[in-house]
């Protein structure tokens, strides 16, 4: 992980100037990642050569889907089942160091969410610390530079990061330094886990299949689809909601720019790529049947994990179903 991640904020806003009245989220950026940084290498003094030289127990499962198509309520599903291991919205936000701050930070970003009501920007239900989150913005919060996801915060330059880096050239510098970022990620999770099944799951990875099988080969791979009309207005909403972590305005006509090239891109990229997966190791799912039959779905895809359920886990589902499903 990038041992002076604030480097990567200000770099970029060099390169493409912040508006002025998101001046003072820069710096609360930049002095959030500066804050990280002792507890980041005491970790790596800590836990560093144990966490990198970690074998994963299980294949990981990775869920890929372009974004709004239904990988999220995918990921909390699996993720009811208790033992499963994922990253959390704490852990996205505050990634560098995360094992050792979390004494001091968790519980007041924990009455912060509850005092203040905070909402999921991207789904409007109650934000929690143990949220389930995405690889990508703990990779952005860390200091990784190649995601296309900093066209979303810096909205001018938004086309440019995604035609960069939404899909890597192989043996560039910027994949190399993906698979030690991410590898690095995925192996603190397991790694503070022991024992449990690693669910992974950010839309980028959906380009990033030929990386992801050199590091993972025996991986699962579940990709949800979602008709193309309602992944655009729910992706329209989404990076209007996103507002909150912009470093710029993005206009409509931006996000309609936005939508166009990576819907396009990423779909192309996983048709493209997807045959790298041995055919058992991937599964197809709608967000269609998902919504209207989520046991059906969990009793397909808990077989191809080759995942057991307790009676517990089967109480524990059972709530997360009663207090999330809504047929739509």
């Amino acid at each position: 992980m990038n041992t002076f991640s604030f480097l990567t904020y200000i770099r970029y806003s060099a390169k493409s100037i912040p508006d002025l009245k998101y001046f003072p989220r820069l710096l609360i950026y930049i002095l959030a990642s500066i804050a990280m940084l002792p507890f980041h290498w005491i970790e790596l003094l800590v836990y560093g050569r144990r966490i990198k030289n970690h074998k994963l127990e299980h294949p990981p499962v990775i869920i890929l889907g372009h974004w709004r198509s239904g990988t999220t309520y995918l990921q909390r599903l699996l993720c009811a089942h208790s033992h499963t291991a994922y990253l959390t919205q704490y852990e996205s936000l505050l990634p560098l160091g995360t094992r050792i701050h979390g004494f001091l930070f968790r519980p007041i970003m924990k009455l912060v969410f509850s005092v203040f009501k905070v909402q999921h920007p991207a789904h409007q239900i109650p934000m929690t610390v143990d949220f389930p989150s995405e690889e990508d913005i703990a990779l952005i919060s860390a200091g990784f530079p190649y995601s296309a996801m900093w066209g979303h915060i810096y909205s001018r330059d938004a086309i440019p990061f995604f035609e960069k880096y939404l899909i890597f050239k192989n043996g560039s510098k910027e994949q190399k330094v993906f698979f030690r970022y991410y590898s690095y990620l995925a192996n603190r999770i397991a790694f503070f886990n022991k024992g449990k099944h690693l669910v992974l799951k950010t839309p980028a990875n959906t380009t990033r299949i030929k990386e992801l099988i050199q590091l993972y080969p025996d991986a699962k791979f579940i990709y949800i689809s979602r008709d193309k009309e309602e992944v655009y207005h729910s992706t329209i909403k989404l990076l209007q909601n996103n507002k909150i972590h912009w470093l710029q305005t993005m206009s409509r006509e931006k996000m309609d720019e936005v939508f166009d090239y990576g819907y396009k891109h990423t779909l192309e990229e996983y048709e493209r790529t997807k045959s790298l997966i041995p055919p058992a190791n991937l599964i197809e799912l709608s967000m269609k049947e998902q919504i209207e039959s989520p046991v059906t779905v969990l009793k397909k895809l808990y077989p191809f994990l080759n995942w057991n359920i307790t009676e517990e886990q089967k109480d524990d589902l059972s709530r997360f179903l009663r207090k999330n499903h809504r047929k739509k």
